[in-house]
């Protein structure tokens, strides 16, 4: 019996575009939820929002994508980032963000504040839709908890 595997072709990045808002982030990532594996990348910006490297950070099963703060730091640093924005999608189609999405997402936004880089959003991609941990204010949040902690 053969197995069956679903590939996905992965959208092309172009090195050079602004990515300043979470539409922007959207129209440039569609594709990836087309995946049936939630797959974590991080687009990786100079001071001008230009888009300069992106990196799949992981790839997960059918629900979860286990990404570790280092992992982002020790890319933004090599390629010398100014800031960073997350996207990963959800094959369920729910964009909506897990317990474990703002779990990691708090814990990259607290490693990347100490090492004076920032974490501008993190986008999930549904089905023909996304969430903005940026646009709901889940970044603002956890900086606060970082200021206070």
């Amino acid at each position: 019996m053969k197995a069956v595997v679903t590939m996905y072709a992965a959208p092309t990045y172009r090195k050079g575009t602004v990515l300043n808002s979470s539409r922007a982030v959207y129209e440039h990532a569609k594709g990836q939820e087309l995946s049936g594996r939630e797959v974590m990348t991080a687009f990786l910006l100079d001071a001008k929002n230009k888009l300069m490297h992106a990196e799949t950070l992981g790839v997960g099963t059918i629900d979860a994508s286990a990404v570790h703060p280092r992992e982002l730091v020790t890319v933004m640093l090599l390629k010398q980032a100014s800031s960073a924005v997350l996207v990963h999608n959800h094959p369920s189609g729910d964009p909506e963000p897990s317990p474990a999405d703002r779990e990691v997402t708090k814990d990259i936004v607290w490693a990347l504040k100490l090492m004076q880089m920032k974490l501008l959003d993190h986008v999930i991609l549904g089905d023909g839709c996304f969430f903005s941990m940026a646009d709901h204010g889940l970044l603002e949040q956890f900086e606060f908890e970082f200021l206070h902690a």
